[in-house]
């Protein structure tokens, strides 16, 4: 474990680097949540090993309308309007 100030390299000065902050987090668990939610509710006297098998096909799902959904995005950005 390292107990001293990070030091970034010489080049990188003053910036700070591209890292997963509170948004990525707050998405990543709005994610997980539901999963772990289905997951739990189908886990009743059938075991856990058909909640896995379920709570896999629905990651799979959400997966391929995730794929289905990039299509509708645009493929060029919109010009800054110079005000």
């Amino acid at each position: 474990m390292t107990t001293g100030p990070r030091l970034s390299p010489a080049g990188r000065r003053g910036g700070r680097g591209r890292r997963p902050g509170c948004p990525g987090r707050l998405g990543g668990s709005i994610g997980v949540a539901p999963l772990g939610t289905a997951f739990f509710g189908w886990a009743g006297p059938e075991g856990f090993r058909h909640a896995a098998g379920w709570t896999f096909g629905l990651c799979a799902g959400l997966l391929v309308l995730a794929f289905l959904v990039a299509f509708l995005l645009p493929r060029h950005a919109r010009p800054h309007d110079e005000e």
